[in-house]
């Protein structure tokens, strides 16, 4: 923007430009949401569900990519990570009334579990 004021040039474009990409994000994201409720969840689930679902894979996408860094946590987080993403999705499409926020809690949880650990064994260390 200071680049922008300096040579005089109008701001509009820039703006313009920055509110097509925020669209056209919305839209990905809005595609895929709908896609992936088709895909990994075609039964019946509760009410809401899906959002918190994609709301914790959203979290997960951020905190990997700020704070994971090494080798070791490359290689074994987002396997543990897509183990306890699998048995969710498992255990929710194979019955239908099952308790799937408590296992939604239990996914949170344990992925919450294996972050802290890989941060302070492997990540912490490896800053100092």
């Amino acid at each position: 923007m200071a680049h922008l004021e300096r040579q005089g040039h109008s701001k509009v474009p820039f703006g313009l430009a920055v509110g097509a990409c925020l669209f056209l994000v919305y839209f990905i994201q809005t595609g895929c949401y709908f896609f992936w409720t088709r895909i990994m969840l075609p039964n019946t689930f509760a009410g809401g569900l899906n959002d918190t679902y994609f709301a914790y894979v959203n979290a997960l996408e951020f905190l990997f990519f700020i704070f994971i860094r090494t080798r070791l946590s490359l290689k074994y987080f987002a396997k543990f990570s897509t183990g306890l993403n699998v048995l969710f999705l498992v255990y929710v499409n194979s019955y239908m009334y099952s308790a799937q926020y408590e296992m939604l809690s239990i996914l949170f949880l344990g992925t919450c579990l294996i972050f802290v650990t890989f941060l302070k064994i492997v990540e912490i260390p490896a800053m100092q």
